[in-house]
This record gives C-alpha cells, sequence and structure tokens, in this order.
C-alpha cells in the first residue's frame, strides 16, 4: 500500500473544496470511519496537531464573513 495525501475538505451551503494539508499518510494508517488518521502511525499528533490548526483557522475566517 502507498501514501495517501492528506486534505482538509470544507463544506458551506452544498459547495465543497478540498485543501491539502502538506503531509501523506500510508493508506493502511488511514480511518475512512473517523477520518483520521490512527494512533499506530508515529505523525498521528503531528498530523492532528496540524489539521486542528487548520479547522480553528477556517472557523475563525467563517466567523469573521
Amino acid at each position: 500500500m502507498g501514501k495517501i495525501p492528506g486534505y482538509v475538505r470544507v463544506t458551506i451551503g452544498g459547495l465543497q473544496e478540498e485543501m491539502p494539508v502538506g503531509m501523506k499518510v500510508l493508506e493502511n494508517h488511514w480511518s475512512n470511519d473517523s477520518k483520521t488518521m490512527k494512533s499506530c502511525d508515529s505523525r498521528h499528533k503531528i498530523l492532528s496537531k496540524k489539521t486542528g490548526q487548520i479547522k480553528a483557522d477556517i472557523e475563525r475566517h467563517f466567523d469573521l464573513i
């Protein structure tokens, strides 16, 4: 199994946009159910923190609009 790119998907009013987070994950380290990296991957905390920061930034921008 190869590596797959990580994305953040934003949906507003039925419109979707995907943005890469700049990290790739081994396919078997990704959970499609929870849409998160499995904790068995050593970079789990790094990616979780990065996506959390992206989510906070998106929410802040949305609030400004």
